[in-house]
């Protein structure tokens, strides 16, 4: 018995330092910055051509996570090896060169740390939570019928081509095989998901944030494309309306309202999620569990918040644990979080909130 409460306390130890999400490292991680440069030969091109891509790549990093755009400018003034310091290291995708031009594609990876401590220092609130993933059904309603899985939903072939890029969002879509067919049902022309269907598309894509996003058929008498976005209701499989979109149709093809949605979405997910650097506050979690595996399931999702900071243990035994950690948002935040990773939270006191484990 006290072998297994050692190593319990060994395993939950690990919650003492400043841990963040591994996805999160793809929010430091810049793609596809293009150098080309040329100069009176290929080192000095090449060298030229690497500090100005650092530069890019910052302030593609910046454009990323900041709230305010404004505050980019603030940030940008700063010298080319102070950017350099704030790079873990950079990798040359592809490269071609002559006696005097230098081309490549180079990928750039930040360090979260260095650039937290930047963005602290001058009172910079930021973004870097990234959602596991969110399953797109997009829906495409010609007059009383709903259709999903059928060749003539345009709506659906257009999201499938879009390019894929960085996302908060983490959006996929549905393979639309047969399986995914055979789950889907319509009632009256709508499409109707019963909770197996739910659970059924959980359990495929890895999910439990599913978006149906209808596109109403166009007509001549309208001049706006209009979109509802829903979230099926874990609970009951049920379309519950998120917002009602309008957009200009004369200037907006399909793939221009996809990405035109899917902005929607980052932005609406950065707003919820923002990191207010002036607002760290210390709590007490108090977490209860039935078994050190479940435990082990608990952390990893809690690592997942970026909400939650510094985590100092003061109280365990095998079944119970009592954290004490620094947050950097308000309640509301905090339990929307906690909620979206499965968790429900209680507030026993002042300060002091019970972390539910369904």
């Amino acid at each position: 018995m006290h072998k297994f409460i050692n190593l319990f306390l060994a395993a939950i130890l690990v919650l003492n330092f400043v841990i963040y999400d591994a996805s999160a490292q793809a929010v430091y991680q810049i793609d596809d910055v293009i150098i080309d440069k040329t100069a009176k030969d290929v080192a000095t091109a090449r060298q030229q051509g690497i500090n100005s891509a650092q530069i890019e790549a910052f302030n593609v990093l910046l454009s990323r996570i900041l709230i305010d755009p404004a505050q980019k400018q603030n940030l940008l003034v700063l010298s080319p090896v102070e950017i350099n310091g704030l790079i873990a290291d950079y990798e040359v995708i592809s490269e071609k060169s002559s006696t005097t031009r230098y081309i490549a594609n180079v990928s750039f990876r930040f360090r979260p740390e260095s650039v937290r401590k930047l963005l602290r220092e001058n009172g910079i609130d930021y973004v870097e939570a990234v959602k596991d993933r969110t399953l797109i059904l997009p829906v495409l309603a010609l007059g009383e019928q709903d259709v999903l899985f059928r060749d003539d939903n345009l709506w659906l072939k257009n999201w499938q081509n879009i390019p894929r890029k960085f996302s908060f969002t983490s959006p996929v879509l549905p393979i639309g095989d047969i399986d995914d067919v055979g789950t889907t049902a319509l009632d009256d022309g709508k499409i109707n998901l019963s909770i197996e269907t739910y659970n059924y598309f959980v359990d495929r894509y890895k999910t439990q944030d599913i978006l149906l996003i209808k596109l109403y058929q166009q007509d001549e008498q309208t001049d706006t494309s209009k979109i509802d976005i829903f979230r099926i209701d874990r609970s009951d499989a049920s379309l519950v309306l998120l917002d009602e979109l309008n957009f200009p149709l004369s200037s907006k093809s399909y793939n221009q309202l996809i990405i035109e949605i899917l902005n929607y979405l980052e932005s609406k997910w950065k707003e919820d999620h923002v990191v207010n650097v002036g607002t760290i506050k210390n709590i007490i979690f108090v977490i209860r569990f039935n078994g050190q595996n479940i435990w082990y399931d608990v952390q990893d999702k809690l690592r997942k918040i970026q909400f939650i900071e510094n985590f100092n243990i003061t109280r365990i035994n095998p079944k119970f644990v009592e954290i004490q950690a620094q947050i950097n948002t308000n309640f509301e935040k905090l339990s929307a979080a906690l909620t979206a990773h499965g968790f429900n939270i209680q507030e026993i006191k002042q300060d002091v909130y019970q972390i539910i484990i369904p």
